[in-house]
């Protein structure tokens, strides 16, 4: 099996990088991709170090752009109350605990498709993301 300049497999590697980008976040990521593009020679491996820091990018974005609404909506709520009596007063409890479950199944979402992803990396697979490998292949 293929090894890395560090001495270890390849397959180890990618699923490391999954694996730190789950739980570690964007920094280390990045500093793992970076390093794999600049030193390492094998295609696979650094299409999984891109794709990983991709998937990452389209969970955060995803998350961002949910968070919008609720807190559009507030903005829009508290200026209507501006003009109200406090007991005609709106109030968005129940609204913004739906996105707070929503963000919950989203996080639950990213750790699945992290974890298959880092398993299937170990086997020397990929499982096809339509979007995220659309973006990566631009950018690679």
């Amino acid at each position: 099996m293929q090894k890395t300049k560090l001495g270890i497999t390849i397959a180890m590697f990618a699923a490391a990088i999954y694996v730190v980008a789950l739980v570690g976040g964007y920094v280390p990521a990045i500093l793992l991709g970076g390093y794999v593009l600049l030193r390492e020679e094998n295609e696979w491996l650094k299409w999984n170090a891109v794709r990983a820091v991709a998937l990452l990018a389209c969970f955060s974005l995803l998350t961002a752009l949910i968070g919008l609404i609720p807190d559009g909506v507030g903005t829009i709520v508290n200026f209507i109350n501006l003009f109200k009596d406090v007991e005609d007063k709106i109030y968005l409890n129940n609204f913004n605990s739906v996105f707070n479950l929503i963000d919950s199944i989203i996080g639950i979402v990213k750790t699945v498709f992290f974890l298959i992803l880092s398993i299937d990396a170990l086997k020397m697979k990929s499982i096809k993301l339509p979007v995220v490998d659309k973006v990566v292949q631009a950018n690679m």
